[in-house]
């Protein structure tokens, strides 16, 4: 099973990066590891079906779980997190790991107000994921996800057979070992070997959202991403690549012969909007609030003993919030999947006060509900 699970290819290249936000000394520099991360897609396709229900699939793996529920990892050890914090300097696309682990949700309307829970004690914590894999049947398509250590992942699939209009995802919320989620992909890739097994379509660092047009839903993924800045141990990205996939069976269907041509012409509209230039997105820090908010907010999320206050992103300055909609209705944990982008300006610059090394962050965020020409957008509204 080696095979299917890819190994992401990172490569180094130094970028100059960046709302009125100081970061304390004690923050690492990015300006000497900024971190530039492409994975090129692999487009496979083939006409077929597939039956497996994850449902089903799901239950063999439980076989490998002790008397408590907690899963066996044979392939980690016991994660020292002042470790990894101090290897973030080595390892390419670090996230810090105590800033950002996060169990899952309630569900995406409580998230602001109660937190991060886990429903099941038993499931063993997942770091934030920030590392996904996208595969694919005859049928299906099947996502992937990790946090930084590799040890634990979770599984999403998406149904490439409904009738035209439905978007069908189905989120797995058990918690699995590396051990345990191989066997579940060798499980399916077994079960399709008639119509070509599971392939692997490609590597991608967050979902963007979903989007339909006239016809079948389409999935727009973050292929490539640039480090930019940091703040407070929080990593700041910039999207620098993108892949649209729509969400049918293979290219030679009926769908891909008979797409008519308004369908391909609002394709050609967003294929021609550039995704890789001032929009930015984190895995661990909302970049759509000031730093005094969401230190506010952590410290009275403290004081009422919530260790990870869940989400509460200002949709102002949301740009993808269109396309997150149809996960807000499909997934219970939308935020564990897909990334809010924000459009702007980041950029941090060092500074040396005697001796002492101070790191300046400045964050522009444009609102959504003043894009276009300036000219017909500037001045003041309603709502000043």
């Amino acid at each position: 099973m080696a095979s299917i699970i890819p190994k992401t290819l990172n490569t180094d290249e130094g970028v100059e990066a960046s709302d009125l936000e100081t970061s304390s000394a004690t923050q690492g520099p990015h300006g000497h590891e900024q971190a530039h991360d492409s994975e090129p897609c692999r487009n496979n396709t083939s006409e077929a079906r597939d039956d497996l229900n994850i449902s089903g699939i799901t239950a063999m793996d439980h076989a490998d779980k002790d008397a408590n529920g907690q899963a066996k990892d044979e392939y980690a050890s016991t994660l020292d997190l002042d470790g990894v914090a101090s290897q973030e300097r080595i390892i390419e696309d670090a996230e810090p790991v105590a800033s950002d682990v996060e169990s899952t949700h309630k569900s995406v309307n409580d998230q602001a107000k109660n937190g991060s829970q886990n429903p099941n004690k038993h499931q063993p914590t997942l770091h934030r994921m920030h590392k996904f894999t996208l595969y694919e049947t005859n049928a299906r398509y099947w996502i992937t996800g990790s946090d930084i250590t590799d040890k634990y992942y979770k599984l999403l699939k998406i149904d490439r057979t409904a009738p035209p209009g439905q978007l069908s995802v189905f989120e797995d919320e058990i918690v699995y070992s590396k051990k345990e989620v191989t066997q579940l992909l060798t499980t399916i890739d077994d079960g399709n070997k008639a119509t070509g097994g599971l392939r692997v379509k490609c590597s991608f660092w967050g979902i963007l959202g979903f989007i339909r047009f006239t016809d079948s839903y389409y999935v727009l993924l973050i292929t490539k991403r640039q480090q930019v800045a940091m703040i407070g141990g929080h990593y700041i990205y910039q999207v620098d690549g993108t892949e649209l996939f729509p969400l049918t069976v293979a290219a030679g269907s009926r769908f891909a012969r008979e797409r008519n041509a308004e369908e391909g012409r609002f394709l050609g509209i967003l294929n021609n909007l550039d995704l890789t230039r001032s929009f930015y997105f984190s895995y661990s820090y909302d970049i759509t609030r000031t730093l005094q908010y969401n230190i506010i907010r952590q410290r009275n999320a403290l004081n009422q003993g919530i260790q990870q206050p869940g989400h509460a992103y200002d949709d102002m300055f949301v740009w993808n919030h269109h396309l997150l909609s149809p996960a807000v209705k499909h997934l219970k944990n939308v935020f564990d999947w897909c990334l809010p982008i924000i459009h702007g300006f980041i950029d941090q610059s060092s500074l040396d006060v005697f001796g002492r090394t101070i790191y300046i962050t400045i964050i522009g965020r444009r609102s959504r509900f003043f894009a276009g020409a300036r000219f017909l957008k500037r001045g003041a509204n309603d709502l000043g």
